[in-house]
């Protein structure tokens, strides 16, 4: 038998490593057949992927395949081919890979599972073999126990930074500090402990981490050994190892082994996992520790010295300390001060460690532990230790530094997981017991209210853990006004963690509401449970002793002293108020939020009934009601006033909840809630006690008391999104929200679309973050206010419900008032009006409406008695303040006194009227001037209410709405070459200018084919004619004007068309036309020079030198011609366009420098044969033109007989629109026609076909698009997700580490967005640059968004191509497989891609995009 002082002889000093292996055959057993049995029982592996998979990746699940909808299949796994058929989808969840387990049918190749008859297992381990694998681990966790109680008594003597300190030294052989340690502390002795334990602590789990890797049989051995008594203790051995491991990881001089994932692996032997599951909640407060700290004035020097020494640790010098003597001499003087300073310094602050394990405890989610939680509450020690924790948190400001925070986060993910509802409810059965029938289906009676038991339901026994902290104090020590960073720091943890707490209860309640067997009876009762309960612990805990206002006055009167200035003073007001900020408690935010909610269902008409509901379910006088609300208003106020003052932006955030989302709850809208309750509730009394309630705050400088008191009425006045916020959790399910809700809901989505005019509603949920305001959990609730534009598929507000501006929802954000004041000012908004908004007015005059904003109603009613109103009249003239809130308030007031008592108002109009003047009089501030005057305009006139005086008149104006884009049309005619003035510089053009095209290489015309019989026309195998493409602007410019531009673009290497840009309307372009009254000869080679430049850049070049047999003049020629065709295909398709873009301009000088070229040609020394060019002129008009430029310029340079041809064409032309733009792009005058004699007649047919194909390419082009992409996402998604990537072959590697799967939306092959091959180029551009001219449109797979290409610069996912049907557009990343079909083409996306299909505007919009500043774009090709 082994015995406990074999095993404490293992250990030596210092520590000898020794292997598993070794432990085993030296104190287990020896035998040979034993060990061979051990590994003869490793299971061979099933062969389990198991890859981690995060919410970066996407995973495949096949229903087909397996019955277990659980399972996950990585990207690398799944083989599109073994599933063909098979109902699968891909999803972003996150989990591991099932690739390989027997649940699956279908593996791949790596992960095939090996056959049951080739797994080499025993049985069963011999019975000796057992014991004495049992006898050590029970003898070797004995010793380790027995060294941990050793070091829990006197851990607390010692801190960290001397343990660390001391095991460096050790390491480096520093024995001067150990020394130096040791005298003073005598620390060896508890240091060899931690060695010690240590050294136990992995011999333990490293040797049951050896014998139980991949061997069932010992880990249902070691299972069972952990579930046994550990000899001469209560306590199980497991309970016995798991009880210290928080102060073994805190204390341990090496990084420590984490034990988690090996006590998972014995979780697979069933009676284990419930067995752990109960000792973890029994003994939960052990994997927490309360450590104290110190801080003294060396610290920080300690700390430094420690870091050095760490990192140096990996290559130690055996001579270090002989080498670096005088450092060491140097910092054993700060170690003894150190040493010193501790002896003298009491402990300064406190903080929790929490060990490793209970980080992952919180994530376990099973029945076990549910089903435990709701039965034995009385056993586990959850609760006691909240309470405990809770109690602790409220040591004075600044002492407690690391919060508890996994042990209110451990109930959270209960609450939140899918079937913790059914727990929730048997609890709640437990605790009714024969009366869960009457609490299910009728109004409580008074008496199972009050007696319900509170210890025995699980939500009500939380709530009772928060019953017993003691309110903040000063800290006994001296007092400085000094704001520590400890402090600042733990104000911050203290409301995160207070927010975290509540949102935790609400989600507990909210699980209990979701279960099958809740009804609207039962939640209303237990809401009144929790009414009762949180009202008597305030009143009995709470609300007890010396009350908030005068504890306040005495620390005043302690540390406020008269002879302090002003800026002191405020300072020192401020450091008090923070340290007695902890005296809000979670139970007033927990009443408060459950009032709210209960008004809000109740619906009460009248507060009277509210209040009177209240008297009897706490069986309390109004008197002594009215006094404990009195004591959580002013614990409501101090937190407002002490948030206000501490003007810290994180701490604003904390408080406000602005820029997040729903995790935690909105503290200010809690405590506002409460003051606007108060006042509903108490009438003017109530306000009354409000003003008293800031004034006991005792604000040493009046403008801020002044300032604070009107921002938190307005807060109360504005609307009820306080209310809103505070009890919207509760109606995550419901479809339908209370009347006060709705209200609260449709006022702050005015305001925000206000901003927004139209947006998407990923942009509406983004401002709700932003304002700090909670976005509703169904999206319909939003879409009751909104529809969706049919010409943008955004969301705008419906017709009925106009943007409203209410400036006090973003007083306490300036940087968002400062946003919307800039948006109203750009819609004409004069300043005076944008400083008091609109909001207040518009709710007034829904005052006469049944059941209109009854809270706010009532509350303006009692703000407006003139009493108050007069009141604060005179207080302003008394005591100058300022600030904007001041003027909002007072016009507020006005307002409401105006609906109200109008009359009243009128009878007071001359002390009114003074007291307004006179406080205008005393302004120093001249900005201000401008709001006395329309105050006292509308007072003397008393139109407060009347629309042409203060309503903010803003207009949905839908052209404001959009984002402007640069307006490819400029409307400007320019007929008969007559210029009067540059566009850029605006001066007279006299000679020399120009207009500016973009000349790029055509696409699409193989994907979208005209009908054979013209095709064949235009290419061939003598030619291609349809390879450029001509856009532009209508722009005309000095020469001079475009020159800076060129410059520019000549010192990168990227296209010219990305370099230059009109510099009135930033439309690019890469070659100018001049269109100078004389061109010289010098001017039409140098254009041409540019032309080939062009096409060279387009990479035309090989094939025109080709086509062209290396004869440049005939190179030329073809350029034309290209051009000339392109244009002319342009007048057919948009007889408009082509006139508004200057085409006609553009064609007649197109055609004049061909002339001037075919001259220059002639003259030429080298004789050049005209290429020739045959057309059926029988089949349409447009190569009747064609081949009469052709043979009347080309060949035989016959202008005129070129004009007389036209005029032919012209006259027996059948579609008028087009005869007198003919005649214009070919100077022929009306006279000319006139005067024409020659009656020849030609032959053209009723229909033309060409002209036919044109006029319908719009609907062509969109039918082939359609038919592509099917109607919808889930269409599109089905037909494309099985085609594997085009380039290598391989279908999943596109999910690796990439994100993205695109579709070619003409040719429909699949590419991943990566660089599958050796490439210059990425996928995408590849394939645009060798199948598309290197234009071309790509539809992601997996967001259904549009990368657009233009060799060599990408344009990533900027455009939205399909749209929700209920919401509009929406930002896709990873679509619920069942959603995809609720997601539609959008048409209007559709006619944008045709449009830049057929005009070639690829590089235009990516152009547009660039000035917009788009972040998606790329330029190297890369993509």
């Amino acid at each position: 038998m082994i015995f406990v002082q074999q095993i404490e002889q293992i250990f030596t000093n210092p520590p000898q490593p020794i292997e598993s292996d070794q432990i085993f055959i030296q104190y287990i057993s020896d035998r040979p057949d034993h060990l061979n049995l051990w590994k003869m029982s490793q299971k061979i592996k099933k062969n389990v992927c198991n890859k981690e998979i995060t919410e970066q990746q996407l995973a495949f699940r096949c229903i087909t395949c397996s019955d277990d909808i659980s399972h996950l299949i990585c990207s690398q796994c799944f083989n599109i081919q073994e599933h063909q058929n098979h109902n699968f989808e891909y999803i972003a969840d996150v989990g591991n890979c099932s690739c390989g387990r027997l649940t699956l049918i279908q593996n791949c190749e790596t992960h095939k599972i090996l056959e049951e008859q080739k797994l080499n297992q025993i049985d069963i381990i011999p019975e000796d073999l057992a014991i004495k694998i049992e006898q050590f681990i029970m003898a070797a966790s004995s010793v380790y126990y027995e060294i941990m109680k050793q070091i829990e008594a006197q851990w607390s003597n010692f801190r960290l930074p001397i343990m660390q300190l001391y095991h460096l030294c050790e390491k480096f052989n520093i024995e001067q500090i150990k020394q130096t340690i040791d005298k003073k502390i005598n620390y060896k002795e508890y240091y060899n402990l931690l060695v010690k334990s240590q050294f136990f602590h992995q011999m333990i789990f490293n040797l049951i981490d050896w014998l139980t890797q991949d061997r069932e049989q010992f880990q249902n051995l070691i299972a069972n050994i952990f579930q046994k008594q550990l000899p001469n203790y209560e306590h199980s051995l497991y309970e016995g190892l798991i009880r210290y491991q928080t102060l073994y990881e805190a204390s341990s001089p090496e990084l420590p082994i984490f034990i988690f994932n090996l006590i998972q692996r014995l979780t697979s032997n069933q009676e284990f996992n419930e067995f752990i599951c109960k000792v973890n909640l029994r003994i939960f407060s052990s994997f927490f520790l309360l450590a104290k700290n110190t801080k003294t004035k060396s610290i920080y020097s300690v700390y430094d010295y420690i870091d050095l020494l760490t990192l140096q640790q990996q290559d130690i010098d055996p001579q270090y300390e002989k080498n670096n003597k005088k450092q060491i001499d140097e910092f054993n003087y700060i170690v003894e001060n150190y040493l010193q300073e501790l002896k003298q310094t009491n402990f300064t602050s406190y903080s929790y460690i929490q060990c490793e394990y209970v980080k992952q405890f919180k994530e376990t989610i099973n029945e076990i532990i549910m089903k435990t939680i709701v039965e034995q509450l009385d056993q586990i020690q959850l609760f006691s230790f909240l309470e405990n924790a809770y109690c602790l948190i409220h040591v004075p400001l600044g002492e407690m530094l690391c919060y508890p925070w996994y042990g209110i986060k451990f109930l959270g993910s209960k609450f939140r997981s899918e079937n913790f509802d059914k727990f929730n409810m048997i609890s709640l059965k437990n605790t009714l017991g024969v009366d869960y029938d009457k609490f299910k289906n009728q109004n409580a009676d008074l008496n199972l209210i009050k007696n319900f038991n509170h210890q025995q339901y699980l939500l009500t026994k939380l709530i009772n853990c928060f019953g017993k902290a003691t309110p903040s104090v000063i800290p006994n020590k001296k007092f400085d006004y000094k704001q520590s960073i400890d402090e600042e720091v733990e104000l911050k943890y203290y409301l995160h963690f207070e927010g975290e707490l509540i949102k935790e209860i609400q989600t507990g309640i909210i699980s209990l509401f979701s279960d099958s067997e809740s009804t609207e009876q039962l939640q209303n009762n237990l809401i009144q449970v929790i009414l009762v309960q949180t009202y008597n612990l305030i009143k009995n805990n709470r609300n007890i002793g010396v009350k908030f206002e005068t504890q306040l006055a005495q620390i005043f009167n302690q540390y406020v002293y008269q002879k302090d200035n002003s800026n002191i003073k405020l300072v020192k007001a401020r450091k008090i108020y923070c340290y007695l900020i902890k005296n809000a408690s979670i139970l007033d935010k927990l009443f408060i939020t459950t009032l709210c909610l209960y008004l809000s269902i109740k619906e009460y008409k009248e507060p009277q009934q509210f209040l009177q509901f209240l008297q009897y379910i706490f069986d309390d006088s109004i008197e002594v009601i009215k006094e404990n609300f009195q004591q959580i208003l002013q614990r409501c106020i101090q937190k407002y006033v002490t948030i206000w003052m501490m003007a810290d932006d994180k701490i604003d955030q904390l408080y406000y909840g602005y820029g997040e989302n729903n995790q935690r709850s909105k503290l200010e809208s809690i405590d506002t809630a409460f003051g606007k309750l108060y006042i509903y509730l108490f009438g003017e009394t109530g306000l009354l006690d409000v003003y008293r309630a800031i004034n006991n705050m005792l604000i040493p400088n009046i403008t801020f008391q002044c300032t604070v008191t009107y921002l938190y009425l307005l807060r109360l006045m504005t609307s009820d999104i306080d209310i809103y916020n505070s009890s919207i959790y509760y109606f995550r399910e419901q479809e339908i929200l209370p009347i006060v809700l709705q209200q609260a809901l449709q006022k702050i989505i005015q305001n925000i679309m206000n901003i927004e005019i139209q947006a998407t509603l990923e942009t509406i949920q983004l401002r709700f973050e932003d304002f700090g305001i909670i976005f509703p959990s169904l999206n319909t609730l939003v879409l009751n206010f909104l529809e969706i534009d049919e010409t943008t598929k955004l969301l705008k507000l419906k017709s009925q419900y106009p943007p409203l501006f209410d400036p006090i929802l973003f007083a306490a954000k300036p940087n968002f008032r400062k946003l919307f004041n800039q948006k109203l000012n750009e819609r004409g908004i004069q300043t005076k009006d944008i400083l008091f908004g609109n909001g207040i007015l518009w709710n007034i005059k829904q005052y006469h409406q049944e059941n209109q904003y009854l809270i706010q109603k009532n509350i303006l009613n009692h703000l407006s008695s003139k009493q108050n109103l007069i009141d604060n009249l005179q207080f302003l003239s008394k005591y100058k303040n300022e600030e904007e809130e001041t003027f909002i308030f007072i016009q507020n007031l006005f307002l409401a006194a105006s609906y109200f008592r109008l009359e009243e108002l009128k009878s007071n109009f001359i002390l009114i009227l003074q007291l307004l003047k006179k406080i205008q009089q005393e302004s120093q501030y001249e900005p201000l001037q401008q709001y006395y005057v329309t105050l006292i305009e509308q007072f003397q006139t008393f139109s407060f209410l009347q629309d042409d005086q203060q309503s903010i008149k803003i207009q949905n104006k839908e052209e404001q709405c959009l984002i402007q884009q640069n307006d490819l049309i400029n409307n400007k005619s320019l007929q008969n070459n007559d210029y009067q003035q540059c566009d850029y510089c605006k001066l007279q053009i006299q000679d020399k200018y120009c207009i500016s095209i973009l000349l790029s290489k055509r696409n699409n015309y193989k994907h979208f084919p005209m009908p054979e019989i013209l095709l064949s026309q235009l290419i061939n195998q003598n030619h291609n004619l349809l390879q450029l493409s001509v856009n532009g602007c209508s722009h005309i410019y000095h020469k001079n004007c475009v020159l800076l531009n060129t410059q520019q673009s000549l010192f990168n290497q990227l296209p010219r068309w990305y370099k230059q840009a009109c510099r009135v309307c930033n439309h690019s372009y890469n070659i100018e036309i001049p269109l100078n009254k004389s061109i010289t000869q010098l001017d039409v080679q140098l254009f041409n020079k540019n032309l080939i430049d062009c096409v060279n850049e387009n990479e035309l070049w090989d094939y025109l030198v080709k086509s062209n047999q290396n004869q440049y003049q005939n190179i030329i020629i073809e350029i034309y011609l290209q051009i000339i065709i392109d244009l002319l295909q342009q007048l057919f398709i948009d007889i408009k366009r082509f006139r508004d873009l200057n085409r006609i301009i553009v064609l007649n000088q197109i055609i004049n420098l061909l002339e001037q070229t075919t001259i220059i040609n002639l003259s030429s020394p080298l004789k050049i044969q005209p290429k020739e060019y045959k057309f059926d002129i029988d089949i349409s008009i447009f190569f009747n033109i064609i081949y009469s430029i052709y043979n009347n310029i080309i060949i035989n340079q016959n202008k005129q007989q070129l004009k007389n041809e036209i005029i032919i064409i012209v006259l027996n032309l059948k579609q008028d629109q087009y005869k007198q733009i003919l005649l214009d792009i070919f100077n022929i005058s009306t006279q000319e026609v006139q005067e024409f004699n020659n009656q020849s007649y030609i032959q053209i047919q009723e229909s033309d076909p060409y002209i036919e194909y044109n006029q319908q390419i719009f609907d062509i082009y969109s039918k082939k698009l359609n038919s592509n992409l099917g109607q919808n996402l889930a269409e599109f998604h089905k037909k494309y997700f099985v085609k594997g990537c085009d380039i290598c072959k391989n279908y999943n590697t596109q999910f690796e580490n990439n994100k993205d799967i695109l579709v070619c939306l003409i040719c429909e092959k699949v590419f991943c967005i990566r660089q599958c091959t050796k490439s210059k180029f990425g996928n995408l551009n590849e394939h645009a640059l060798q199948e598309h001219s290197g234009g071309l449109f790509y539809v992601s797979l997996i967001t259904g968004q549009i990368t657009l290409i233009q060799y060599p610069i990408s344009l990533h996912s900027v455009y939205d191509l399909f749209y929700n049907e209920k919401f509009g557009l929406q930002k896709l990343n990873s679509i619920i497989p069942k959603k995809r079909s609720q997601f539609i083409v959008n048409q209007q996306m559709i006619q944008k891609i045709a449009e830049i299909m057929i005009y070639n505007l690829y590089g235009i919009q990516i152009y547009n995009k660039k000035v917009l500043d788009c972040q998606n774009i790329t330029t190297d090709g890369g993509l």
